[in-house]
């Protein structure tokens, strides 16, 4: 059996070689950031669907994994946010304030929406701001929930819509 400090040195060694990306837990607190769990994206997506024990294709990862490399190579300092049983993929921070609340989701549907909406949402109120995105394969949307807008945009429409240097 290998000791923490043995695997701890793969994992970075893995990040060194920019095989995968650990993305932290956003906090206030940089102890409850370093102590939390951190979300892994890797730069291959083949490597996916090698690692991964579903028989599904996995789309909703490899979205995921590609919106948040997209992000990282735009310079963005990116976060995950997981409060109340809520989850959402990414906080977008510039000079400590919240730029913008992503959650990505392949394809909403009746069965996930929910789910989604619920861990944008939260997020939402946590920073206090009223306007979050919803990333899609293919999908398109504007709707008000509780007076906080949600956008739905294609992935290919999101990163086009702005600016190279700006989201």
């Amino acid at each position: 059996m290998k000791s923490t400090a043995t695997i701890l040195d793969y994992f970075s060694f893995l990040e060194d070689t920019y095989l995968v990306s650990f993305l932290p837990k956003f906090s206030y607190s940089m102890k409850k950031q370093m102590i939390n769990p951190r979300k892994i994206y890797v730069i291959d997506t083949g490597m996916i669907k090698v690692a991964s024990t579903s028989f599904s294709k996995d789309e909703e990862h490899k979205l995921e994994n590609l919106v948040y490399w997209e992000l990282r190579r735009k310079g963005k300092e990116v976060y995950y946010f997981n409060e109340n049983g809520c989850e959402c993929d990414f906080i977008l921070m510039k000079n400590n304030k919240v730029e913008q609340i992503v959650q990505v989701c392949y394809e909403l549907t009746p069965e996930n929406t929910t789910r989604e909406q619920r861990g944008l949402h939260e997020a939402m109120k946590f920073f206090n701001t009223d306007k979050g995105i919803i990333i899609t394969n293919n999908q398109s949307d504007t709707y008000i929930f509780n007076g906080q807008q949600i956008n739905v945009k294609p992935a290919y429409q999101y990163f086009c819509d702005y600016p190279q240097n700006e989201l």
